[in-house]
């Protein structure tokens, strides 16, 4: 089993075709799919500036999973909070959504206590904890790493 990530990378541009990104920068928005264990990219797709990140993700993927190496699946998908995970519970996949810092968020944070929080690698200078959380698009409760 491989881990994807998913993430729109922001390219400032000056071109007259360029679009306004949500970071008000000119330029465009392409979207790629990467194995994260190897770094292999299975998929890119040139986007405007001005379309949203979270435009298509469940298309996109698809078209990913199409891409991956012979006798592999993707077993772990990890995307910003633009992706709803419960668009792909059908797949089986574990999924690792970067969740917006609202106030449900950040009171679960609150919450969690001392113990639970550990280095995920000796010196990394972060700790990690897990958590449930669940989202109005889903009736799955999602496991969050915070």
């Amino acid at each position: 089993m491989k881990s994807m990530e998913m993430d729109a990378t922001q390219i400032e541009a000056q071109k007259r075709e360029a679009r306004f990104t949500d970071q008000k920068v000119k330029g465009y928005m392409p979207m790629l799919g990467f194995l994260f264990e190897s770094k292999l990219c299975l998929l890119e797709e040139f986007r405007k500036g001005n379309e949203s990140p979270g435009a298509g993700h469940v298309a996109f993927y698809r078209q990913c999973k199409e891409h991956m190496p012979q006798r592999k699946r993707i077993g772990y998908f990890r995307a910003d909070s633009a992706s709803d995970p419960s668009e792909l519970e059908a797949d089986r996949v574990r999924d690792a959504i970067t969740a917006d810092q609202n106030k449900a968020v950040k009171t679960l944070i609150k919450a969690v206590p001392e113990e639970p929080w550990k280095e995920p690698e000796r010196g990394c200078g972060y700790d990690l904890a897990e958590a449930v959380h669940s989202t109005e698009k889903s009736e799955k409760a999602f496991g969050l790493i915070l």
